[in-house]
């Protein structure tokens, strides 16, 4: 018996209704994927001792984020860009980075002198542990108290000059800004790294010129 008019429109319209209802439930089937995806947050660990450049080295696959503007933006603060593991998105720009990591900084340090970041920032690239960074804070302390040079080579403009660097020269980690506000007091002026990242104190200029003689050459 051949299907009337009224019933071949009811099985279209439930036929309709079928595909409608499978076209919802994949829609927002995918659409609830995609959702915990993007939940999914990218990790970026910004180390102890990175400066501007190596930072935006860190974040120039984010598709928001230009290199060029973050090291303009980001000129007036190094040192406060805290190094840190960061969870985040990936569309983030240059400006939200640098608002994330300051807002982190003054979150675990808060308000520092200048003085004292750009000694931390010293100490980050002079010493390795936090015994050497605690000792050496007190040599520099001592240095710039008595008018000398701080002679660091990690600024080697400081051989020729008396007192700080103008800014920090990189950003420092919670140890060296510890030992940059916690120096230790020494009978040594001098110092010296090792092939090996080992620190050798001195108390005179004697003693450093043997020391240098012994261990880097």
């Amino acid at each position: 018996m051949p299907l009337s008019q009224n019933s071949k429109v009811k099985i279209f319209t439930a036929f309709i209704l079928f595909i409608a209802v499978l076209l919802c439930w994949f829609y927002f089937s995918q659409t609830e994927k995609l959702n915990n995806f993007a939940l999914v947050p990218l990790r970026v660990t910004i180390p102890e001792g990175y400066d501007l450049k190596d930072i935006a080295g860190k974040f120039k696959v984010f598709k928001n984020f230009d290199v060029n503007n973050f090291l303009s933006l980001a000129s007036k603060s190094e040192g406060r860009l805290f190094p840190d593991t960061y969870f985040l998105t990936g569309t983030e720009d240059e400006t939200d980075i640098i608002k994330i990591m300051r807002d982190n900084f003054y979150k675990k340090i808060g308000k520092i002198d200048d003085d004292i970041l750009i000694m931390a920032s010293i100490l980050e690239r002079e010493a390795k542990t936090k015994e050497d960074m605690e000792i050496i804070s007190g040599i520099l302390w001592k240095r710039i108290k008595v008018g000398m040079p701080l002679q660091v080579d990690s600024v080697p403009e400081t051989y020729s000059y008396k007192g700080f660097p103008p800014a920090p020269i990189c950003n420092p980690g919670l140890k060296a800004i510890n030992a940059a506000k916690n120096p230790v007091e020494s009978p040594y002026w001098y110092y010296l790294s090792d092939k090996k990242g080992n620190i050798h104190y001195a108390k005179t200029l004697d003693e450093q010129n043997a020391n240098k003689a012994k261990y880097l050459r």
